[in-house]
């Protein structure tokens, strides 16, 4: 089933974000959970079977709705603090106390320096190499710049983007108003 494949991939992207951020658990829920509820209740609501657009932007709507309910509930479960509990050290104070203590973590006085290693290797990278290299380090900087972008944005905003460029949906008012 060719739109399993993108549910499951619009999933995949949609849990990921809200796990990165903190919105949702790393365990629960499961991939196979959002998307075989998303598939119940877009079977409930279907009185016949729709076209195949119609059919993916309907299991959108109510994968996007499942993720939603799992964000509010897992929001009313979060970790609580004890009162309890002993309260933890100020970070300034703990920074303060280490001061100096910061040339041992890098400075092994066993460890003799060679001329070996101050000089480098006799195999010098070829141009194709560097080329191919500075590519990845522009590319992964774009990627960075882009995940900067995106994760600031509204969660709405950021699906929309995402489907129309990333799983190219045809960008339609109605239908996307309901993401």
């Amino acid at each position: 089933m060719p739109l399993l494949s993108k549910l499951e991939a619009v999933a995949r992207r949609e849990l990921a974000y809200l796990r990165a951020v903190g919105d949702l658990p790393r365990d629960y829920p499961t991939l196979r959970d959002v998307v075989d509820e998303a598939i119940v209740r877009a079977k409930v609501e279907w009185q016949s079977v729709p076209g195949e657009k119609e059919a993916y932007t309907g299991l959108l709507k109510h994968l996007f709705a499942v993720l939603d309910n799992e964000v509010a509930s897992s929001r009313q479960f979060g970790e609580s603090v004890s009162l309890d509990a002993p309260v933890e050290p100020d970070a300034q104070d703990v920074a303060e106390a280490m001061v100096e203590e910061e040339i041992f973590e890098f400075y092994q006085p066993d460890d003799t320096l060679k001329l070996a290693d101050i000089f480098a290797g006799s195999q010098h990278p070829d141009v194709a190499t560097i080329a191919e290299q500075e590519e990845l380090i522009d590319r992964s900087s774009e990627f960075a710049f882009a995940f900067d972008l995106l994760k600031d944005m509204p969660r709405l905003w950021r699906r929309i983007f995402l489907l129309i460029r990333v799983d190219g949906l045809e960008c339609q008012q109605r239908s996307l108003k309901s993401c």
